[in-house]
């Protein structure tokens, strides 16, 4: 693809995203805690997400993902709310430690 502005061509360069979108069931308490000078929370807790589906032979079957996950500010201190409902379902970036 050309650039047709002044400097020549150039590459058009698509936007990167990074947004992850997790609902299902919250298989451990969240641990809640509170890091830095400004005393930010942070909640860890895993959820597993279930998928069914059709195998070969036409029968349903579930799959289950388990999911780490780790929230920082509000959603962090929302999620013990959530918790007790056992049910979670939360947006935000995806990155590997």
């Amino acid at each position: 693809m050309q650039n047709t502005k002044k400097g020549g061509n150039q590459m058009a360069r698509s936007p990167s995203i990074n947004k992850v979108t997790i609902a299902g069931n919250i298989v451990r308490d969240p641990k809640v805690r509170k890091v830095g000078e400004k005393k930010i929370s942070v909640a860890n807790f895993t959820v597993a997400n279930n998928r069914p589906y059709l195998d070969k032979d036409k029968n349903w079957q579930e799959e289950t993902a388990f999911v780490d996950a780790e929230l920082w500010s509000m959603q962090a201190e929302k999620v013990g709310d959530k918790a007790k409902k056992r049910r979670s379902c939360n947006s935000g970036r995806l990155f590997e430690k």
